[in-house]
């Protein structure tokens, strides 16, 4: 965050989208340096990582979708699997002028799945994040956005057949959408 000019104490809110270690192991040092924090997790969390953050910052367990902000929506808990276990995450929506751009973790629930949960509170006008496993790039058609990142295999099918809509990912990416 530092690289990025970001102050760990100006953050409010923290949105977890499941919980794998690759996407909670900074929290600890978040809620070390924040006050004022808000954390949003699936209500699937185990409950000693819940009672944790309880009792460090304000805790919202979310299990249908949750307004955050005006601008700002957890899609709430989705169902999914990973190696071969069941497993539950959320995806936010974010209101832009262009139109609704969901952020994802790994998507465990399926891109499909989660994209019919965004339409469910209105238009998905692009995707950001991981799509772990995925390969329907015809659910990506009507989109506008598509930004694959850390846990994607089908990168590069999904650049070579939305050359206009796919951008690439990383750290520090800023997008005037």
């Amino acid at each position: 965050m530092s690289k990025l000019g970001l102050n760990p104490e100006d953050l409010n809110a923290v949105i977890l989208s499941h919980q794998h270690w690759d996407h909670i192991g900074g929290l600890t040092h978040i809620l070390e340096k924040s006050e004022k924090l808000t954390v949003y997790t699936p209500r699937a969390f185990s409950e000693n990582l819940k009672k944790e953050i309880s009792e460090r910052a304000e805790f919202v367990e979310v299990e249908g979708p949750v307004e955050i902000s005006d601008s700002v929506s957890s899609l709430g808990e989705i169902e999914g699997e990973y190696s071969g276990n069941k497993i539950y995450e959320q995806a936010v929506a974010c209101k832009t002028e262009s139109g609704m751009i969901v952020v994802v973790g790994c998507s465990h629930p399926g891109v499909d799945s989660i994209l019919a949960r965004g339409d469910s509170l209105g238009k998905v006008s692009g995707i950001i994040g991981g799509f772990h496993g995925f390969n329907q790039l015809e659910a990506l058609e009507d989109l506008n956005l598509i930004i694959p990142s850390h846990c994607t295999k089908a990168k590069k099918e999904i650049n070579l057949r939305f050359p206009d809509k796919s951008r690439k990912s990383g750290v520090g990416l800023i997008l005037n959408i």
